[in-house]
């Protein structure tokens, strides 16, 4: 019974979530709405069970102390009627903090941990190889009707095929698409093949395995997704590791940044210009609009910010206008709350490589964190509940 239990056990309901609501929609509208609320219900739980650790963390806590601050001025002077999505948005803007901390004040082994998550990723990539040939069967399930009706996406679905807009590659052309894998979201999938990926690269270049070979349905999962970020992020980190491995130092040695930079104008932004029919979605070009809009009035945002709920992706589904160009985790941050908000959320960020870490994974914190920039900047992939779980969980259970 300690299966029921654990940790694994309640990651493992929360990154099937979605397709399992999305079996129940099949027979139930009202029962698919229900298990979805409920795992939603059970990460909530599960956030606050080690709370009183908190305020072992200073920065935590002030944290959350300007956060309220952010929440009282919300309600009491400025125009709130969606409580919903305050509260919802409110909840992603604290999530990682509160994550982390209760996965570092578990009793999880990390061998386990990262056993679960590799056995997942190949799970979820076979699905991935599968579920990308029966496209039509998918549709003719009506996945639109599931995202719209349970997920309250009201926006952004294609309307040939009902499937999200990045599920696809030509959008609006249903084919060829993006693998979703069981998290029903190709980002998500790719992260977290990338986050394997990664792992087992580490582990390889620390001897604790002799082949590569457990790299190959990660990196299929991660190639079949689609997805920039994750991509981007496991390049990154790959670079790091390899300039970690004694007497093979690489040419601009500690130059991650410079590093980081070149790779995401590549990725992001060049690659676009120079061929379409290469690029993995035709989102790039908004990036960079929404990148210069998000920079050029970001000083310009009120101290306790525009409020929360005003920016984010939560609130872009909604069909809701938002205050900032509507890219990037930390300018959703900083529009909703302020900058002064957001400069203590980078300090938290900036610290999290810097206690004792496990042996066996000495550094991977830091190289995860570094290798996070660009998504952090791009994507609100660090706020996504089945996107980045993982990693605030590992990150926490590496740091205790």
């Amino acid at each position: 019974m300690r299966i029921f239990f654990s940790n694994n056990f309640f990651l493992l309901i929360i990154f099937t979530a979605d397709i399992f609501a999305f079996l129940i929609y099949q027979f139930s509208i009202p029962s698919a709405i229900f298990y979805k609320n409920f795992t939603l219900f059970l990460l909530i739980i599960i956030s606050g069970l080690k709370i009183r650790f908190i305020f072992k963390n200073i920065i935590i806590i002030f944290f959350l102390l300007l956060i309220f601050i952010c929440l009282v001025y919300n309600l009491l002077f400025l125009n709130t009627s969606n409580f919903q999505l305050l509260f919802q948005s409110l909840f992603l803007i604290i999530y990682p903090m509160l994550i982390f901390n209760y996965a570092g004040n578990i009793s999880q082994n990390l061998f386990s941990y990262i056993s679960f998550l590799k056995k997942f990723v190949y799970i979820n990539t076979i699905f991935m190889i599968i579920e990308m040939f029966f496209t039509d069967f998918l549709i003719s399930l009506d996945v639109g009707g599931f995202f719209n009706s349970v997920k309250s996406v009201y926006t952004g679905l294609n309307p040939i095929s009902g499937f999200p807009n990045n599920w696809h590659i030509n959008f609006p052309d249903v084919y060829p698409r993006r693998g979703a894998g069981l998290l029903m979201a190709p980002l998500a999938s790719g992260m977290i093949s990338a986050f394997v990926s990664l792992i087992i690269f580490h582990e390889y270049s620390q001897k604790k395995i002799t082949s590569l070979i457990s790299l190959f349905l990660p990196c299929i999962g991660l190639i079949l997704s689609q997805s920039r970020g994750p991509l981007l992020f496991f390049i990154i980190g790959s670079i790091m590791i390899l300039n970690n491995i004694k007497n093979k130092p690489l040419f601009l040695k500690e130059n991650y940044f410079l590093i980081l930079f070149l790779i995401s104008l590549t990725i992001f932004y060049i690659f676009p210009f120079l061929e379409n029919r290469f690029t993995l979605d035709s989102s790039a070009i908004s990036h960079l609009e929404s990148l210069i809009f998000n920079f050029s009035n970001m000083f310009n945002i009120p101290v306790l910010g525009y409020g929360i709920g005003t920016e984010g992706a939560i609130i872009a589904r909604e069909n809701i206008e938002t205050v900032g160009g509507g890219e990037g985790a930390i300018f959703s941050l900083i529009f909703q709350t302020g900058l002064l908000v957001t400069f203590i959320f980078v300090i938290w960020l900036f610290t999290l490589s810097f206690k004792v870490e496990n042996i066996d994974y000495m550094g991977l914190n830091r190289i995860i964190l570094i290798s996070s920039i660009p998504i952090i900047f791009t994507s609100e992939h660090l706020y996504t509940i089945t996107g980045f779980i993982f990693i605030w969980v590992f990150i926490g259970i590496n740091r205790r």
